[in-house]
């Protein structure tokens, strides 16, 4: 959700106000119910497959969140090494 509201603040698509994509960004990973064996399940972790914001979702949170660390930690895999060109 950190990753999503920094995405949304950063935009200049205001169309629709963030804090009410936010909301249903919230209720879509938060109450998602599935069925497993004839059994309901509440997901408790990550978002779920097939829901139309999860592409989006993660890939937020990878640009925002995990990349940069990648990038850091490449840069300082060897002394005077920069594995990773931009």
């Amino acid at each position: 959700m950190e990753a999503a509201k920094e995405a949304l603040e950063n935009t200049e698509n205001v169309n629709i106000p963030p804090e009410f994509i936010l909301r249903l960004l919230e209720l879509v990973l938060k109450y998602n119910i599935f069925e497993f064996n004839q059994e309901l399940f509440l997901q408790m972790i990550g978002t779920a497959m097939g829901t139309r914001p999860a592409p989006s979702y993660a890939n937020i949170f990878m640009t925002r969140k995990i990349d940069p660390k990648i990038v850091e930690s490449a840069c300082n895999f060897g002394e005077g090494i920069h594995p990773i060109r931009f």
